[in-house]
């Protein structure tokens, strides 16, 4: 910060030392002071399809989940116009495909799943040429294993498993064992993880130390044999790395891992641990609608009826924009229905 700051007193109209400060602040937690100093560096380069990009993370971050995604399309729009006027193909802008997936995010965070399935589609239809890019791909099957569908998720993820490295091998396999294993194909889902836990030999250790993968889905087969208290244990960890993850965009991912980990742990019965889980996505993220519906459905199974009321009705305000036939609504309806 230091130098930075020196750089900017030397020379304030430096776009370079404002857009570069702005991610130090932002990697250190300080959205706010983050956000002013990425709207300096639009302002100094409004043309940069990056400095929109920018500032949309900041917005995201504090909530201002609309104007982010009126940012990320403006980095689209602005992407797109460089391609076609310097005839570059979008597939060599490491850029855009990192852009289509925090504005699928961010659609996804208002319960717009529509619009977020048609970005997530289109970035994972990019190419990547670098193991983070390709590892970053794991978004789209994650995204199908939340809504449910379990045969898409597993197409999606058998693509990952046959990357030329070993971190996107390694996040395909977890996410494919995780689709078979909700279809009830055990053995494959066993198959999978085994293929998982070789690929962790290749990567360094303290990269799998503080990867979700293979744990998640070894933490499933803990809970089938009846081990729940090895299995939270192993997703109390994951949720200690996720939250410790420093940046906008590890930020951004771990509201929808969370989401993961509480809904793993209901579907297995672990309402205690779904419970904490769905209080620590609050604290992460207070605007995110999913928290609170977590929270509901834990207080609904506990016979907590007003507390369930509360979360609900803070989770229906919050996805007040969303698509209309949400089933988190539909389910919401549903509880209300039933109580009445």
């Amino acid at each position: 910060m230091a130098f930075y700051r020196t750089a900017i007193t030397l020379a304030p109209d430096n776009s370079a030392a404002h857009h570069y400060y702005a991610h130090t602040l932002e990697n250190l937690g300080r959205a706010k002071e983050a956000l002013e100093e990425s709207a300096t560096y639009l302002r100094m380069a409004p043309a940069i399809p990056h400095a929109h990009h920018m500032h949309g993370h900041e917005l995201m971050r504090l909530g201002r989940t609309e104007e982010a995604i009126a940012e990320f399309l403006k980095t689209k729009a602005l992407e797109e116009e460089y391609y076609r006027t310097e005839n570059i193909p979008s597939r060599y802008d490491w850029h855009h495909a990192h852009n289509l997936q925090l504005l699928a995010m961010s659609y996804q965070s208002l319960g717009q799943m529509k619009a977020a399935e048609a970005v997530f589609r289109e970035a994972f239809a990019v190419p990547a040429y670098t193991d983070f890019l390709e590892f970053n791909r794991k978004a789209w099957p994650e995204f199908l294993l939340a809504r449910g569908r379990y045969e898409e998720a597993l197409h999606a993820s058998q693509e990952l498993t046959k990357s030329e490295w070993p971190l996107p091998r390694l996040a395909g396999h977890t996410l494919a064992g995780e689709a078979l294993l909700a279809t009830d194909r055990a053995n494959e889902a066993q198959e999978e993880l085994s293929l998982a836990e070789r690929e962790t030999e290749q990567l360094p250790v303290n990269l799998v130390a503080t990867s979700p993968f293979p744990n998640t889905l070894r933490a499933a087969f803990l809970y089938r044999e009846k081990k729940t208290e090895e299995a939270q244990a192993l997703l109390q960890d994951i949720v200690k790395i996720t939250l410790a993850r420093p940046g906008p965009d590890a930020w951004s991912a771990a509201r929808f891992e969370l989401e993961s980990l509480a809904r793993s742990a209901r579907q297995n019965g672990d309402w205690s641990l779904s419970e904490s889980v769905a209080r620590a996505m609050i604290q992460h993220d207070s605007t995110y609608a999913g928290g609170y519906f977590a929270l509901g459905l834990a207080a609904e199974h506990a016979g907590h009826s007003a507390q369930a009321r509360e979360q609900f009705a803070a989770s229906e305000k919050l996805w007040g924009k969303a698509d209309k036939d949400l089933p988190e609504l539909r389910r919401i309806q549903a509880g209300v229905s039933a109580r009445r």
